[in-house]
């Protein structure tokens, strides 16, 4: 039978890609903002401005950014909201089907959204940082024209600066990095709750433990932190920091010695199939990495393949076939497709 660390590292492979995917879009809704921003700004007469005129030039970027943010908050809210659901479900798949638990207990989507909006990360409620993604993008646009102003510079130097060039990043760069960054925490922190509400329902699973993923990329917090156990909703949870990667895998009385001595990511991945190996890595990587010529770690600036829900949903229930026979698959997809 498959263990609990063997599902959910493969599951978080794929969450991974999901929130690739959910970057890529989120950042191409902010395209037409940011082209908005660079059109009015270049098409005001900066230089010739009174100090008032660019105070009612900064308040009128200040509206536009509010409102081009709309749209962009409501969708991270709606993706994360169904993404919590399916969260749950799976979560709950697991532990029957890996025979943690015999008499399950399940974890109302509802309850998973109000505790993903009740408990803070990093510091944030949920609610915070959505907000916060419109006011740090005013907060930089006021700053550069106010100094561009103070500075003397024309308009089209101010929007360019805010914009970029091919060969430089522009200001509102650092916002399209900040709403990458929440959005990736934000799925971490969702996924998080899930799992804490799921093992709450189910008094056999006690413990907790912390799995990182070994790379070059890992921080020292979630190095120091992996393998330890921690009893279920307490002690530290991950995200442990901004873009954080950590997961968690439940622990009860049937598995604790087993995990006590898990493999690392590493170690997982030596011991999946070439086709797993390929999917992850690529198929040249994949090669490289089976001869031994470089290991996990050398791989993770892979781009890799993007995944919408619906394509994790069936990449799941593909894994899920495979890890627990042919005959399950349309029970998975059904269990997962009642949650999305």
């Amino acid at each position: 039978m498959a263990t609990a660390y063997d599902a959910t590292t493969r599951h978080a492979v794929y969450v991974e890609r999901l929130k690739a995917r959910s970057v890529k879009d989120i950042l191409n809704m902010l395209k037409p903002l940011q082209s908005d921003i660079f059109t009015k700004v270049a098409a005001s007469d900066l230089e010739n401005m009174t100090r008032r005129e660019v105070q009612a030039l900064n308040a009128q970027l200040k509206r536009t950014i509010k409102k081009g943010y709309g749209p962009v908050t409501s969708e991270i809210d709606n993706t994360l909201r169904q993404f919590g659901a399916y969260e749950g479900g799976w979560q709950s798949g697991m532990l029957k089907k890996t025979g943690l638990v015999a008499d399950l207990g399940v974890a109302s989507d509802a309850d998973i959204w109000a505790a993903v909006n009740a408990k803070p990360f990093d510091g944030k409620f949920l609610k915070d940082w959505l907000s916060g993604l419109s006011a740090a993008t005013s907060r930089r646009v006021t700053e550069a024209i106010t100094q561009g102003y103070a500075e003397g510079k024309g308009a089209i130097a101010v929007a360019r600066e805010l914009r970029g060039t091919r060969t430089t990043k522009g200001v509102l760069s650092a916002s399209a990095r900040g709403a990458e960054a929440m959005v990736r925490t934000a799925f971490n922190h969702t996924a998080t709750v899930a799992r804490d509400k799921t093992y709450s329902e189910n008094p056999s699973i006690r413990f907790e433990q912390w799995v990182a993923v070994l790379d070059s990329r890992t921080t020292p917090i979630c190095q120091s932190r992996d393998g330890n156990f921690y009893p279920v909703g307490e002690g530290p949870r991950p995200p442990a920091h901004i873009n954080c990667r950590s997961t968690m895998v439940p622990v009860t009385s049937k598995n604790k010695a087993r995990l006590e001595n898990r493999q690392t990511y590493n170690g997982w991945l030596k011991a999946q199939n070439k086709a797993t190996q390929d999917d992850i890595l690529g198929p040249t990587k994949g090669k490289l990495y089976r001869k031994g010529d470089l290991t996990v770690d050398r791989f993770v600036n892979r781009k890799g393949q993007e995944y919408t829900l619906d394509e994790l949903k069936r990449k799941d229930a593909a894994a899920w076939a495979e890890t627990f026979g042919a005959d399950n698959v349309s029970e998975a997809v059904d269990s997962v497709s009642k949650k999305g």
